[in-house]
């Protein structure tokens, strides 16, 4: 690292520990205010508290003074007679109401305060009651009435049950207060200790920032280092070509392997987008930006393909591509690593065309042997007991018609054996009327045989095919219906056949009983099974490609597709149009 480089650095660092700061400071300050904001909505919450009790002890007492108006305004009535003396009881009645309801209100979210309310009600009653009949007893009846009423006790006795009431919602509403301003004291305390414990924390942060920048400091001078490392370990790597490419994947490093690899000096490619390196049809394809999208979704990205070197030749290469990401894990770049496996894939095609044709030997060898066991079995069987009935019918010219009748069906039946025989081998019918009526055939023999029923798709084709392109596909189709009837069980059967733009498409369907078609391509099973492997060969040897799907229980599907050359396709389409 350069002393410049040292200094953007360090000033870096510096900057970042400067505003770390600046910003464990603020968020500090802006928590304190915010802290002595809520200490001032609790003070004024309290005052709240405070006001709201002490109104509440001011209606209590208003509401005791207006049961002693109602009871010496009766009283001095009782004693005087005299209808103003009964002014200061007639206003207390009005006004006791008025102060009952003002006590609901004031203690509405108090439960027990709004059960005491109700309780006062129900004691009011029955003493507003006793002091209307003391008053009336004094106007019908003198003193000497009113005095029995005052004299039974009953009207003390509801006084005091009232006071009793109005004392308890005193106390009850003096607790209610007490207990508010304990939690706002326990509050504060735990505020107070909370911005304590910020402050604290600050300084601890802060502590902390210095100790990181000082280790990131550290880490940026030894990843400098690690880089230059890397570089020269890169360059002199020649196997493989190493590169960097920025975010939206231009080539931003370009080590010895790539320039021996690709064939690019680092000149002509640093800056340049990578996508230079892919084929053209990937390019319209968009793989280059598929790459890079899954490499920085997965973490990396790993594949085999063909390559393009700068003289336009093409090598097949194992690619990985992986992501670098900052400390915010967005991606900033990527690294690429490719190695030239053209030799590996020779060998492993010219490796897979020797087993391939190993396996051919073989099958034709099998097939041999089964021709000839049926011409010994079924033909030469045949063929001898004709001669035995030739030989009977010499030495005994009359012994009637039922042994030439034997004889004839005997030579009906090796001809039928010996064109089955034939057709297998190569059905004349192909190469006589082509694809679409020697399928027809080889179906419908199948079907009378297994008794199936048919659904078929086969259009007349105008122009013929090439003849490795019919014979492959007549190949495949005769194998998927010879396994559909050995092995699936079936009843229905489907063959469909189609040219169309890609190329052409042949379908075999069954409803059978399925396989595990995972069981069947290990390399034991495929080689026990060579059917299976047979058609997806046939189909890769004229470039095609072939599909099965299958399920236990789910039937069979075999879908072959098969390229065609433009003027084969041109002709085709002359003939549809």
């Amino acid at each position: 690292m350069t002393k410049q480089d040292g200094h953007q650095a360090g000033g870096s660092g510096r900057r970042d520990l400067t505003l770390s700061g600046f910003v464990a400071a603020s968020v500090t300050l802006a928590c304190f205010a915010a802290g002595m904001y809520w200490v001032s909505l609790q003070q004024t919450r309290a005052q709240d508290w405070i006001t709201h009790t002490h109104e509440v002890l001011a209606t209590i007492a208003t509401t005791r003074a207006d049961l002693v108006d109602v009871q010496n305004g009766q009283r001095g009535f009782v004693i005087t007679g005299r209808t103003e003396d009964l002014q200061p009881y007639e206003a207390a009645r009005r006004a006791i109401g008025a102060d009952v309801q003002r006590l609901r209100e004031l203690t509405a979210d108090n439960p027990a305060q709004q059960a005491s309310t109700a309780d006062l009600e129900t004691a009011l009653g029955p003493r507003l009651a006793s002091a209307a009949a003391i008053v009336e007893a004094r106007r019908r009846g003198g003193i000497e009435a009113a005095r029995a009423i005052v004299e039974s006790g009953e009207p003390a006795q509801q006084m005091l049950q009232l006071r009793d009431v109005l004392q308890r919602m005193a106390i009850e509403e003096s607790r209610q207060l007490d207990l508010a301003l304990d939690e706002h004291e326990r509050e504060l305390h735990t505020f107070w200790a909370g911005i304590a414990a910020m402050v604290a924390a600050l300084v601890a942060v802060l502590a902390v920032l210095y100790r990181q920048q000082q280790r990131r400091q550290r880490a940026e001078e030894e990843l400098l280092a690690s880089e230059r490392r890397f570089h020269d370990m890169t360059d002199s790597v020649s196997e493989y070509a190493i590169m960097m490419l920025d975010a939206q994947g231009r080539v931003q490093t370009w080590n010895t392997g790539a320039a021996r690899i690709k064939g690019y000096a680092a000149a002509e490619v640093v800056g340049e987008h990578f996508s230079r390196f892919f084929t053209p049809e990937d390019r319209e394809a968009g793989e280059p930006g598929r790459v890079l999208a899954a490499a920085a979704r997965s973490g990396r990205f790993a594949t085999e393909a063909w390559r393009v070197r700068k003289d336009g030749s093409r090598f097949w290469a194992t690619v990985v591509v992986a992501p670098m990401k900052d400390a915010q894990g967005n991606v900033t770049g990527f690294s690429k690593i490719v190695r030239d496996l053209t030799q590996r894939r020779q060998a492993e095609e010219a490796l897979r065309a020797r087993e391939l044709s190993t396996r051919l030997i073989a099958a034709q060898e099998e097939e041999r042997r089964h021709i000839a066991r049926e011409l010994h079995d079924e033909t030469g069987q045949a063929l001898t007991l004709i001669r035995l009935l030739l030989t009977e019918l010499e030495q005994q010219p009359h012994a009637g018609p039922d042994k030439a009748a034997e004889g004839m069906r005997l030579v009906d039946r090796a001809i039928a054996h010996i064109r089955g025989l034939s057709l297998r081998l190569r059905p004349p019918m192909l190469d006589d009327l082509g694809l679409a009526d020697a399928i027809d055939s080889v179906l419908e023999q199948q079907a009378r045989a297994s008794g199936w029923r048919v659904t078929k798709v086969l259009p007349e084709l105008e122009d013929r095919l090439p003849d490795e392109i019919e014979t492959a596909c007549f190949r495949i189709c005769q194998e998927a219906l010879t396994n559909a009837a050995r092995y699936s069980g079936a009843t229905e059967v489907a063959v469909i056949l189609r040219v169309d733009a890609e190329g052409l498409a042949l379908e075999v369907r069954d409803n059978g009983r399925g396989f595990e078609l995972a069981r069947y391509q290990t390399p034991e099973e495929r080689r026990k099974h060579f059917g299976l492997v047979s058609m997806t060969e046939r189909a890769a040897l004229v470039g095609g490609e072939l599909a099965i799907t299958t399920a236990p229980g789910q039937g069979t599907r075999v879908r072959v597709r098969l390229p065609l050359r433009a003027m084969d396709l041109a002709g085709h389409a002359g003939a549809d149009a």
